[in-house]
């Protein structure tokens, strides 16, 4: 293990699972797509640097797109429905550890999938403004 991971695994050894503290990003499945799914929505976490190194570590040596799924697996952490009334409840959490996130994702099927990857993309990439104006912020100095 390198010394940036066995670091930040040593950092975190000692501290409590953060996930009921995260913010929940819910999305609405259409309801064309629930049928595999038995879910009306799911919710997604953003990963922490820890989860991204265990998806790297998980998919090391498989094609590109396991580690793409990885990530989407351990950001998934919730399936939820509609109570009848508009509010979404969760009916069950997901987890890497004990395979309830792997049964989902091959449940879903690609469509679900593709849209979970999307979502994904949509919790933890940037937006465009903003990317825009990061990069145009750029200056050069001489060291």
């Amino acid at each position: 293990m390198s010394e940036v991971k066995s670091a930040v695994f040593s950092a975190l050894a000692d501290r409590e699972d953060q996930s009921s503290r995260r913010a929940i990003h819910v999305f609405v499945v259409p309801v064309k797509l629930r049928g595999f799914s038995k879910c009306d929505a799911i919710g997604l976490v953003e990963l922490e640097v820890h989860e991204e190194l265990a998806a790297a570590e998980t998919s090391k040596g498989q094609a590109p797109m396991a580690f793409a799924y990885e990530l989407l697996k351990r950001a998934v952490r919730q399936k939820l429905n509609d109570n009848g009334n508009g509010v979404m409840s969760v009916v069950e959490t997901l987890s890497t550890t004990d395979a309830s996130v792997d049964k989902w994702f091959y449940a879903a099927g690609p469509k679900l999938r593709s849209l979970a990857m999307q979502a994904y993309g949509a919790v933890h990439n940037n937006e465009e403004a903003d990317t825009e104006s990061f990069l145009k912020s750029q200056t050069v100095r001489a060291v």
